[in-house]
């Protein structure tokens, strides 16, 4: 399975991992997507991808820094409760 988390981040699964990946322009303009790091569980890639986001990130202040982690965060959220809400299995509460 692969989800899109961001506009330019992705997680794959397998039955022992979870796989952050980012898609990457090459100087001919293809796509391609390069692996960020493997993780064991989704709350380890969760924390991966802030930590990558927050070393990325040309913030200069905590107040912008904390709007974009909650954006991440939330965006994180809403995908998971669509895909769960696909198979079926949803029992959270809007």
């Amino acid at each position: 399975m692969e989800i899109k988390l961001t506009g330019k981040h992705y997680v794959t699964t397998d039955n022992h991992q979870y796989v952050l990946r980012e898609e990457r322009k090459s100087e001919k303009g293809d796509l391609y997507k390069v692996v960020l790091g493997y993780y064991g569980t989704f709350n380890h890639l969760v924390r991966g991808l802030i930590e990558k986001e927050i070393k990325n990130d040309s913030t200069n202040d905590l107040i912008t820094l904390k709007k974009r982690l909650s954006e991440i965060e939330q965006n994180i959220t809403r995908l998971l409760n669509e895909v769960i809400e696909k198979r079926g299995e949803c029992t959270c509460q809007k």
